[in-house]
């Protein structure tokens, strides 16, 4: 009976021991929960920012990137130090090419529209401008849910009279689940981060862009960059574009 529990305890020990590994090679993308096959997700693009440094654009789309959303700004007076670069870059290389802004719970959403808006041009081809909504734990939860969506109502709609289209809404489930369920977004396209599995949002709400990795790895670009779906066919990827 000893031996045999001695057994068991080595036993749990090691599946405990597989269990962490698993979960460390899944942290640090050594294995990918997400695959999603071109069969049915044909176009995939990938969101960058300065944090990528230097670009080789002309790999990037050797390596199958059909699309690229590019951080541009912040707040109501950070611009992305990379922004023009990857933009032109981009373009120059045959990427279709979006622009996001990183939205603050704490700045005025009037001086964030100004700063995006003074910062990205409307061009025929690009994506519709996204919005960058995450939780910062330095404003957030000091910013009630109403005044937190009357001020995103008010960035959201100056970004569709200045580009004439319903914008990007970037963020994962919970994120929804607490702050988006409300009329004023129910035009906007949504964006959805998860790397676990498929998105799955509530309310029938269709889901256009899923992020599936913060851990992928495209040539041209060193270290990790994050990687994205189109949830639907290359005609209506187009059909997206601002004209």
């Amino acid at each position: 009976m000893i031996k045999l529990l001695k057994w068991s305890g080595l036993f749990v020990l090691l599946m405990s021991i597989s269990l962490l590994i698993g979960y460390l090679l899944v942290i640090y993308g050594v294995i990918k929960l997400n695959n999603p096959s071109r069969i049915f997700y044909p176009i995939h693009g990938i969101d960058v920012s300065h944090h990528q440094g230097k670009i080789d654009w002309k790999k990037v789309k050797i390596a199958k990137i059909d699309f690229a959303i590019i951080k541009a700004t912040e707040g109501s007076n950070h611009k992305d130090t990379k922004f023009n670069e990857n933009w032109n870059d981009a373009k120059n290389n045959g990427i279709i090419v979006g622009a996001y802004h990183y939205y603050s719970f704490c700045k005025n959403p009037l001086e964030q529209f100004q700063n995006f808006s003074k910062t990205v041009s409307k061009e025929k081809g690009m994506l519709p401008p996204a919005i960058d909504l995450e939780y910062d734990l330095n404003c957030n939860d000091a910013v009630p849910v109403k005044a937190f969506q009357e001020d995103l109502s008010v960035f959201i709609e100056n970004l569709k009279v200045f580009y004439d289209v319903s914008p990007i809404i970037y963020c994962n489930e919970d994120f929804y689940e607490k702050y988006l369920k409300h009329p004023d977004y129910s035009d906007c396209i949504f964006w959805i981060r998860n790397t676990y599995r498929q998105p799955n949002l509530k309310n029938e709400i269709r889901w256009t862009f899923w992020q599936h990795s913060a851990k992928g790895n495209v040539e041209g670009i060193k270290g990790d960059v994050d990687m994205n779906v189109f949830n639907g066919r290359k005609f209506q990827f187009e059909e997206l574009l601002i004209q």
